[in-house]
């Protein structure tokens, strides 16, 4: 049986059910192409077609949920005890934009509960969280490895947030087709921006915390890194 929050293909959203529907769950609608210019929206929605249909694929469907769902299932009874929060990342970064690990993801503060949107279109929380565990989580390019992903042959440990208590959000409240318009924004959004880094990239990106460590320390200049992985150092002041 398909995953509840799995996309089976469709009409990409219009812009008026974008800012109709998404708004409860999303934190800034108009961001994710409600009234946005329908250039952009075209290219959304066309990016969404050639994108959807694989889901129809039940063998892709399988595989998706074994991969993805199965090997994250919390240890504990947490599971459907609590709706989403409002995602603030639309789409979340990743290292393989194709094949991420996640779409989207939020925080809430107040409880402490973190929602990632899974590529499979598993709607998961992660209870207390800490604000610095958001953050860095938010500004991670691989939300996978570090984060969410169990100890496998090319990882050495689980996740940091292996052992938080987590389960799948509480989504009966939430309309199915609904669901898939989010669903469906958050994948297309990934797609158009490509959020990943690449071979011979500078340390642009706000999402590299490194990077940005090491901006500071050049005084602000942005090293670059070769594919050789060597770092130029900054020239001391004479």
């Amino acid at each position: 049986m398909a995953n509840a929050g799995l996309p089976l293909g469709g009409q990409f959203p219009t812009r008026g059910e974008i800012g109709a529907n998404l708004p409860p769950y999303v934190e800034n609608p108009r961001a994710v192409g409600a009234n946005r210019g329908y250039g952009k929206y075209d290219r959304l929605s066309s990016i969404w077609a050639n994108e959807s249909a694989q889901y129809m694929d039940q063998e892709y469907i399988q595989s998706e949920e074994n991969t993805l769902t199965a090997n994250n299932l919390a240890e504990d009874q947490r599971n459907f005890e609590a709706q989403i929060v409002k995602l603030t990342d639309i789409p979340t970064s990743s290292t393989n934009y194709t094949r991420p690990r996640t779409v989207a993801a939020g925080y809430d503060p107040q409880s402490k509960t973190m929602t990632v949107v899974f590529r499979d279109g598993t709607f998961y929380n992660y209870y207390d969280v800490s604000p610095g565990e958001w953050e860095n989580f938010s500004a991670s390019y691989s939300k996978g490895r570090p984060w969410l992903n169990r100890k496998n042959r090319n990882q050495g440990a689980d996740g940091l947030f292996i052992g938080k208590p987590r389960g799948q959000a509480n989504i009966e409240d939430i309309d199915p087709i609904v669901r898939e318009q989010l669903y469906r924004v958050a994948r297309s959004q990934q797609l158009y921006k490509k959020p990943r880094p690449h071979r011979g990239y500078s340390y642009k990106s706000p999402y590299d915390v490194e990077a940005q460590r090491r901006t500071a320390k050049s005084g602000g200049k942005i090293p670059t890194r070769r594919r050789t992985g060597y770092v130029p150092r900054p020239r001391k002041a004479s």
